[in-house]
């Protein structure tokens, strides 16, 4: 019996995206500021735009080790992200939260990792692992007997996972989600090591969220991180 991940993606290549988490692997409390830009300004109205400019420049100003040419240029380059199409511009804000996981994961402290799949279909031998084609976002590896750790990337955790509806109330793509990782968590820990397994988001207060998740719809071996925790004592 071996593990084999089967990824069709890799990482994302995006121009804004890739210029953004580049400043952010160089000054990680970035994504702090960047990441409250997004939790604040969900979505991008054209009337707005001046504001959130204005916004991401007292943002980032927060960062001390930032010239004023760098706090210009990347406000610059979120503006140009809140310029896009809704579609394309809720993409890109998920892209970045999804990249800066990538670079700064895994979550789970001392976890041992030698690769980090990007929606992999696992495999056992032929066995599809969750019994779904479903895949995360995230998977990190390091040998079959020692945790794997499973992130899904959700800019706002909220549309997932309300504070109070009933399981049954969410949207079938998120109960669908849920139904694979259960899968994957009762297969993985069965035969081989129970996983650890995330939700990111960029969301710093949770709390409701979680209690539903756990509590109320039963999946409490599923957690969730903030921008802080993605980062992961790098700041």
């Amino acid at each position: 019996m071996s593990l084999t991940f089967h990824e069709s993606k890799n990482i994302s290549n995006q121009h804004l995206v890739t210029a953004i988490v580049d400043e952010i692997k160089q000054y990680p409390k970035l994504f702090l500021w960047i990441a409250r830009l997004f939790s604040i300004y969900k979505k991008n109205p054209n009337n707005i735009l001046s504001e959130i400019y204005e916004q991401a420049k007292s943002f980032l100003s927060l960062e001390k080790n930032l010239t004023e040419e760098k706090i210009e240029y990347l406000a610059g380059k979120l503006k140009s992200i809140y310029e896009l199409v809704p579609d394309k511009f809720s993409d890109t804000r998920s892209k970045i939260l999804e990249s800066v996981t990538y670079y700064f994961g895994p979550v789970t402290k001392g976890l041992k990792h030698e690769k980090c799949f990007v929606e992999p279909v696992i495999k056992d031998n032929n066995l599809i692992v969750g019994n779904s084609e479903i895949k995360c976002d995230l998977v990190y590896y390091y040998n079959d007997f020692n945790p794997l750790e499973f992130v899904e990337c959700k800019a706002d955790i909220g549309n997932v996972i309300p504070k109070t509806y009933a399981f049954e109330k969410a949207k079938k793509s998120h109960q669908d989600k849920l139904k694979y990782l259960e899968c994957a968590y009762q297969y993985l820990t069965k035969r081989y090591c129970e996983p650890k397994i995330y939700f990111a988001c960029y969301n710093m207060n949770y709390a409701e969220e979680l209690n539903n998740l756990q509590n109320n719809w039963g999946f409490n071996y599923i957690n969730f991180v903030n921008p802080v925790e993605i980062l992961n004592g790098k700041i």
